[in-house]
């Protein structure tokens, strides 16, 4: 199955080069598509296509999901299989046959990760980040890519969230996050648009406490296997029988919903395990 990657990109040093590494063990470079937007240093690589849009306006996640919709619509054209991540989201396609991948638009099971004291790679798993990332028709997205009318099967293919995995290096990240955060559209942001980019120290400290509490959970993670979409998602009926709508589908919580449940996802991730 000919398959592209996309992602969208600002400035993203750190999780950049990560996020290539980790896509090129299974998307060659000539499939792989970043939109840059603005950055003042090129950091993709030649072999790799880059989308260049100028950062000369206030910043919109409705424009930014308008513009990834439609690349991904073009290109979907020409492939029969598109994935879509953000810099900070590693999905493992791991022993994944993308032939048999039967559903048109398919949930991975999003974990937000860390390394244990063993340097292994652990995952606590996160509604929100349970997402309909992989696609041979653009699936229904929100804002933020986490919403789809498409019904969810078992979730059986991992993605990390990294934002978090190294502690003081994300706190740097969040430095720039704030400054984009602060020039957002204005309307967006008094909608509490991308608000967690404002508040993302006080998150990350959250996080962090929630781990160094629950460290004797963390010693018994188990491995990963898929999970049934009703431990993530709440269903919501159409509002009327007469209305010919899909039911959507949302997310029960964040990862401290599951009470120190952990996963030990070190196999399915190597080459951030390597550093």
């Amino acid at each position: 199955m000919n398959r592209f990657l996309l992602t969208m990109q600002y400035d993203e040093s750190l999780m950049l080069p990560i996020f290539l590494r980790h896509y090129s063990q299974y998307f060659p470079p000539e499939n792989i598509f970043v939109i840059d937007h603005g950055s003042r240093v090129n950091f993709v690589p030649g072999e790799v296509n880059r989308i260049y849009v100028p950062r000369d306006k206030a910043f919109s996640e409705i424009d930014r999901l308008e513009l990834i919709q439609k690349i991904a619509q073009g290109l979907l054209c020409y492939y029969d299989l598109g994935v879509y991540a953000d810099c900070d989201e590693l999905i493992s396609f791991r022993d994944v046959d993308f032939d048999s991948l039967e559903d048109v638009v398919t949930y991975v099971a999003g974990f937000e990760i860390f390394f244990n004291k063993s340097s292994e790679i652990i995952g606590a798993l996160n509604p929100l980040e349970c997402k309909p990332l992989i696609f041979k028709k653009i699936p229904a997205w929100g804002l933020g890519f986490h919403s789809s009318n498409a019904r969810p099967s078992a979730l059986s293919i991992p993605m990390a969230h990294i934002r978090y995995f190294d502690r003081e290096l994300s706190r740097d990240r969040l430095i720039g996050r704030r400054i984009v955060h602060n020039n957002m559209d204005k309307a967006e942001v008094s909608r509490g648009i991308a608000g967690h980019w404002g508040d993302g120290d006080r998150e990350l400290n959250e996080f962090y406490s929630y781990i160094d509490s629950s460290q004797a959970n963390i010693s018994k993670a188990k491995s990963f296997s898929a999970i049934q979409w009703n431990e993530v998602f709440n269903i919501s009926a159409p509002k009327s029988l007469y209305v010919d709508a899909e039911p959507k589908f949302h997310a029960k919580g964040d990862y401290k919903i599951f009470g120190g449940q952990f996963y030990n996802l070190t196999k399915f991730f190597p080459e951030l395990y390597k550093g």
